[in-house]
Protein backbone atom coordinates (compact mmCIF):
# COMPACT_ATOMS: atom_id res chain seq x y z
CA UNK A 1 0.00 0.00 0.00
CA UNK A 2 1.54 3.48 -0.60
CA UNK A 3 1.52 5.68 2.42
CA UNK A 4 3.02 8.80 0.75
CA UNK A 5 1.02 12.48 1.83
CA UNK A 6 -1.93 12.90 -0.43
CA UNK A 7 -2.98 10.26 -0.30
CA UNK A 8 -6.19 9.06 1.60
CA UNK A 9 -6.97 9.78 5.06
CA UNK A 10 -8.11 6.22 5.30
CA UNK A 11 -4.78 4.96 5.49
CA UNK A 12 -3.61 6.95 8.62
CA UNK A 13 -5.09 4.32 10.51
CA UNK A 14 -3.82 1.25 9.10
CA UNK A 15 -0.43 2.93 8.72
CA UNK A 16 -0.59 4.25 12.62
CA UNK A 17 -1.24 0.44 13.71
CA UNK A 18 1.33 -1.10 12.09
CA UNK A 19 4.34 1.51 12.91
CA UNK A 20 2.85 1.62 16.33
CA UNK A 21 1.74 4.82 16.76
CA UNK A 22 -1.42 7.18 17.22
CA UNK A 23 -3.04 8.20 14.06
CA UNK A 24 -2.62 11.77 14.79
CA UNK A 25 1.36 10.47 14.86
CA UNK A 26 1.04 8.91 11.67
CA UNK A 27 0.21 11.98 9.53
CA UNK A 28 2.45 14.09 11.44
CA UNK A 29 5.12 12.03 10.44
CA UNK A 30 4.47 11.71 6.92
CA UNK A 31 3.23 15.57 6.65
CA UNK A 32 7.17 16.06 7.98
CA UNK A 33 8.37 14.86 4.86
CA UNK A 34 7.52 18.25 3.33
CA UNK A 35 10.05 20.06 5.59
CA UNK A 36 12.89 18.39 3.29
CA UNK A 37 11.44 19.84 0.16
CA UNK A 38 11.96 23.27 -0.90
CA UNK A 39 9.92 25.98 -2.69
CA UNK A 40 11.70 28.16 -5.07
CA UNK A 41 11.35 31.41 -4.47
CA UNK A 42 10.17 32.51 -7.80
CA UNK A 43 7.47 30.42 -7.52
CA UNK A 44 4.27 32.47 -9.02
CA UNK A 45 1.87 33.55 -6.08
CA UNK A 46 -1.44 34.66 -6.15
CA UNK A 47 -3.37 36.55 -3.67
CA UNK A 48 -6.55 38.89 -3.89
CA UNK A 49 -5.68 38.27 -7.62
CA UNK A 50 -2.39 40.11 -7.28
CA UNK A 51 0.41 38.14 -9.00
CA UNK A 52 3.83 38.32 -6.96
CA UNK A 53 6.80 36.00 -6.50
CA UNK A 54 7.33 34.27 -3.30
CA UNK A 55 10.49 35.88 -2.60
CA UNK A 56 8.64 39.11 -2.74
CA UNK A 57 7.05 38.46 0.60
CA UNK A 58 10.36 37.87 2.57
CA UNK A 59 11.70 40.93 4.79
CA UNK A 60 15.39 42.85 3.86
CA UNK A 61 18.09 41.59 5.18
CA UNK A 62 19.28 42.60 8.21
CA UNK A 63 22.56 44.40 7.80
CA UNK A 64 23.07 43.13 11.74
CA UNK A 65 24.00 39.75 10.39
CA UNK A 66 26.68 41.17 8.20
CA UNK A 67 28.08 43.04 11.03
CA UNK A 68 27.82 39.70 13.47
CA UNK A 69 29.42 37.49 10.95
CA UNK A 70 32.37 40.34 9.84
CA UNK A 71 32.93 40.53 13.96
CA UNK A 72 33.46 36.82 14.02
CA UNK A 73 35.42 36.69 10.96
CA UNK A 74 38.28 39.03 12.68
CA UNK A 75 38.38 37.89 16.32
CA UNK A 76 40.92 34.93 15.20
CA UNK A 77 43.26 37.27 13.34
CA UNK A 78 43.09 39.51 16.35
CA UNK A 79 44.35 37.21 18.91
CA UNK A 80 46.94 36.34 16.55
CA UNK A 81 48.12 39.75 16.65
CA UNK A 82 51.28 40.34 18.31
CA UNK A 83 50.92 42.13 21.86
CA UNK A 84 52.07 45.78 21.02
CA UNK A 85 49.46 46.01 18.37
CA UNK A 86 46.92 44.32 20.27
CA UNK A 87 47.14 46.96 22.50
CA UNK A 88 47.53 49.83 20.39
CA UNK A 89 44.61 48.58 18.63
CA UNK A 90 42.21 47.83 22.08
CA UNK A 91 43.53 51.47 23.15
CA UNK A 92 42.69 53.21 20.01
CA UNK A 93 38.63 51.17 19.34
CA UNK A 94 38.12 50.21 23.09
CA UNK A 95 40.04 53.19 25.33
CA UNK A 96 38.86 55.34 22.62
CA UNK A 97 42.36 56.87 23.17
CA UNK A 98 43.68 59.52 20.68
CA UNK A 99 47.48 58.59 18.56
CA UNK A 100 48.92 60.71 21.00
CA UNK A 101 47.48 59.54 24.41
CA UNK A 102 48.85 56.28 22.84
CA UNK A 103 52.05 57.44 21.82
CA UNK A 104 52.64 58.95 24.96
CA UNK A 105 51.21 55.40 26.98
CA UNK A 106 53.36 52.84 25.09
CA UNK A 107 56.32 55.30 24.40
CA UNK A 108 56.58 55.38 20.52
CA UNK A 109 55.84 58.61 18.69
CA UNK A 110 52.63 59.62 18.01
CA UNK A 111 53.33 58.78 13.71
CA UNK A 112 54.78 55.53 14.61
CA UNK A 113 51.59 54.54 16.30
CA UNK A 114 49.68 55.79 13.35
CA UNK A 115 51.39 53.56 11.12
CA UNK A 116 51.07 50.81 13.21
CA UNK A 117 47.20 51.16 13.80
CA UNK A 118 47.40 51.62 9.44
CA UNK A 119 49.31 48.77 8.67
CA UNK A 120 47.28 46.60 11.38
CA UNK A 121 43.88 47.12 9.99
CA UNK A 122 44.84 46.58 6.71
CA UNK A 123 46.09 43.35 7.38
CA UNK A 124 43.52 42.29 9.08
CA UNK A 125 41.03 43.24 6.76
CA UNK A 126 43.00 41.41 3.68
CA UNK A 127 43.45 38.31 6.08
CA UNK A 128 39.70 38.23 6.88
CA UNK A 129 38.69 38.74 3.05
CA UNK A 130 41.53 36.03 1.86
CA UNK A 131 40.72 33.64 4.52
CA UNK A 132 37.17 34.47 5.87
CA UNK A 133 38.36 34.66 9.43
CA UNK A 134 40.52 31.79 9.49
CA UNK A 135 44.31 32.03 10.12
CA UNK A 136 46.10 31.52 6.88
CA UNK A 137 48.68 28.36 7.52
CA UNK A 138 52.04 29.83 8.46
CA UNK A 139 55.04 28.69 6.50
CA UNK A 140 57.64 25.83 8.02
Amino acid sequence: MYWGIGGSERCFPELATQAGLTTDEARDGLEAQHAFASLSLDRPTTDNGTDYALKDTLEATDTGYALAVDREAVKPLLRALPAREKTILYLRYFDDMTQAEIARKVGLSQMHVSRILSRTCTRIRQQALLTGGRQPARAA
